[in-house]
């Protein structure tokens, strides 16, 4: 059988729960079956290293402004010029040139839209949205409340497939050196380190979980918060912190490449968005044995249930989520079993072979369909 050509469409190589299946594609698909090539809108970014490393070849469009029609016509040209025998895109925004290659310049070729988010509440979003649903062959959903989000779009579900995150489990089973991770914090005899792992963008509402500190200290316990990501509302957040007094407290750690040992050596995870599609942090907090108390969002709830894999509250309240920390922290024994049934379950649903496989069948049964 010939080798097949993928073309992979993504708007950067970032440090994000997308781009992170972008690379376990590019590290864990059989490169003897397909031969993968990357577009990039922007150059850079941290995770362009992990796909350098493979067979995988990138190629960025190097898009100067969103808003220039020359480079969205000559992009989506380019693109329905490929020789690949499939499309995969990966994100919206870069999803609107594949949507124009086959609009305008009649691509002929199978296109798939991953869909790894459900904020589908403003009419512009919406709209948008059914163009681009309505200009692809096939669209993968993460997780259950993505596929329904689609279906109220007008999505016919015979074209959406579920296919949950993939994640490598070998890697949270490698040896930490907790001692020295914690030392970084200079945490103190009786400190407890609370974890929290987002991208710095408002829907995330890392502000809640810093919001969350003062009642926790006022709950008596001895606590250090550090926020391990990065994104547009750093400065913010950083002033929020000097505003609160909490310098001491929290810690604004950017990216940072020792994620799962960073997880594996604090005490609790503590995760207040307000919207996800399926949960990459989550999921990882539960594959690292953590106790987790996160907001009820859709794509969160898809991974964990309250009261049996984590404490869930409701969303936009530091009050509840300190509550929730609280009582975790009373009640060493039901945080361990919360986390032990956590890891249970994220280790049978998310395990990266699972996800290649899944992701492989739907190339092949597009491709031959296509050919």
């Amino acid at each position: 059988m010939s080798q097949q050509k993928i073309l992979f469409l993504l708007n950067q190589l970032v440090v994000g729960g997308t781009e992170r299946n972008v690379v376990v594609l590019s590290q864990n698909l059989d490169h003897a079956k397909y031969e993968i090539k990357l577009w990039t809108l922007l150059p850079g970014g941290g995770f362009e290293s992990r796909v350098v490393n493979t067979p995988v070849k990138i190629h960025c469009l190097n898009r100067k402004s969103p808003r220039d029609p020359i480079f969205a016509l000559r992009a989506a040209w380019q693109i329905a010029r490929t020789d690949a025998s499939l499309v995969h895109t990966f994100l919206p925004t870069i999803g609107f040139y594949a949507a124009l290659a086959r609009r305008l310049f009649f691509l002929r070729k199978p296109i798939i839209q991953w869909v790894g988010a459900s904020n589908f509440e403003s009419p512009r979003t919406r709209l948008y949205w059914k163009w681009l649903c309505g200009s692809v062959d096939l669209l993968i959903a993460n997780s259950e409340s993505v596929k329904q989000e689609l279906i109220k779009l007008g999505v016919d579900p015979a074209r959406i497939v579920i296919i949950n995150n993939g994640h490598d489990l070998a890697a949270y089973k490698k040896p930490v050196d907790v001692a020295a991770v914690r030392s970084e914090f200079q945490l103190q005899p009786d400190q407890k380190l609370l974890l929290c792992v987002s991208r710095l963008v408002s829907y995330k509402r890392v502000r809640d979980a810093i919001d969350a500190v003062p009642h926790i200290l006022a709950k008596g316990h001895n606590v250090k918060l550090v926020i391990a990501g990065d994104g547009e509302e750093r400065e913010s957040l950083s002033q929020q912190i000097k505003e609160l007094g909490l310098t001491d407290r929290v810690l604004l750690l950017g990216n940072r490449a020792d994620v799962i040992e960073l997880r594996r050596s604090a005490d609790l995870f503590l995760y207040p968005s307000e919207v996800e599609g399926l949960c990459n942090s989550v999921i990882e907090a539960c594959l690292a044995r953590m106790s987790i108390v996160a907001c009820a969002a859709r794509g969160v709830v898809d991974v964990v249930q309250n009261e049996k894999e984590a404490l869930l509250v409701p969303e936009r309240s530091p009050e509840r989520l300190a509550s929730a920390v609280d009582a975790l922290l009373r009640d060493p024994a039901k945080a361990e079993r919360l986390a032990a049934a956590a890891e249970e379950q994220a280790n049978r649903r998310f395990g990266m072979p699972a996800f290649v496989e899944q992701i492989s069948a739907v190339y092949d049964r597009l491709i031959a369909k296509g050919s």
